[in-house]
């Protein structure tokens, strides 16, 4: 089972339709389960909760195999910010997923900001491609235990203004073999990642991966 806490925002629900048609069985974490109706009909099972509240999330890591953070703390009301969601509150997810035996993933582009459209195009690449390694390792049945993914874009200087390179950064902790890595990030970006395909039209995509064990 696979857990994402901010499965209705914009990253998430790459997250959960790329998982789902993987064939992999998806737990999303909400705030609204108004806002999951739709995901609960297409099989994904929906928990409410929030990263900020310690207490509600042990019930939802419960039985995860890996616990994945989409979320975001774009300052806006009822005490979201960057301190409160993107700071204690992955510190609190971090902890349930460690209390319940889960991997943790955590996904980001640094320096994205909501209003950017383009910005929100690579958080799209980097959502896309942490749940293909993901789905790979876990075939695999290799031993990790976080994946992070980040996006570095250089855009062109004339309209329009499209992605001419990108870079990902790849940070996988646990004693995962080089080359299973290496093989997951290759398949991701030449087979299985769809928004990879879609910017590869224009933008040299390009990688690193970094080993914490």
């Amino acid at each position: 089972m696979i857990l994402i806490a901010g499965g209705t925002g914009r990253l998430g629900r790459v997250l959960t339709g790329t998982l789902t048609r993987r064939g992999l069985p998806v737990r999303v974490l909400t705030r609204d389960p108004a806002r999951a109706a739709s995901l609960a009909g297409h099989g994904i099972e929906v928990v409410t909760g929030d990263v900020r509240d310690r207490a509600s999330l042990p019930a939802a890591a419960r039985g995860a195999d890996v616990v994945v953070s989409a979320v975001h703390g774009l300052a806006g009301p009822g005490g979201v910010s960057p301190a409160t969601v993107d700071y204690q509150g992955n510190i609190n997810l971090i902890d349930s997923a460690r209390d319940a035996g889960a991997e943790f993933v955590l996904v980001s582009v640094v320096g994205a900001a909501a209003s950017s459209p383009m910005e929100l195009v690579l958080i799209a690449l980097c959502g896309c491609t942490a749940s293909d390694v993901i789905g790979i390792l876990r075939k695999k049945r290799e031993p990790f235990t976080g994946l992070e993914v980040h996006a570095r874009g250089e855009r062109a200087t004339e309209y329009p203004t499209v992605y001419r390179e990108i870079h990902l950064t790849y940070r996988v902790r646990g004693p995962v073999s080089r080359k299973a890595m290496q093989d997951a990030v290759n398949l991701s970006k030449d087979k299985y990642c769809s928004v990879s395909a879609m910017l590869a039209k224009t933008a040299k995509i390009t990688y690193n991966i970094e080993h914490a064990e």
